[in-house]
């Protein structure tokens, strides 16, 4: 299975991205699918496919962490390289996570 680990956006974020950036959704710009507003998420780390076990093991390991709340904003935008950009990200910056 693929997985990764992720931060829920608040609502009136989801809100402002798609009002920022609908016009590149509507334009049919790039060749990807569009992630449901809903569904937006910020990736923290990419695991790529794993195995049921390890990604059980994971869970287990961050349902041990305590989380606190973060402040960040929108960042820089751009497509994942390549010959067909499928991947169109929105950076997030926040003097509170690292690099």
């Amino acid at each position: 299975m693929c997985c990764f680990t992720a931060i829920e956006i608040p609502g009136k974020v989801k809100d402002k991205i798609y009002g920022s950036f609908g016009g590149i959704i509507k334009k049919d710009l790039f060749n990807g699918s569009i992630v449901e507003k809903e569904n937006l998420h910020m990736t923290l780390k990419f695991f790529g496919e794993i195995r049921e076990e390890k990604a059980n093991e994971l869970k287990k390991r961050l349902g041990k962490i305590k989380f606190r709340k973060i402040s960040f904003k929108i960042g820089k935008a751009g497509f994942f390289e390549g010959n067909f950009p499928r991947v169109f990200w929105i950076g997030m910056e926040s003097k509170e996570v690292g690099d």
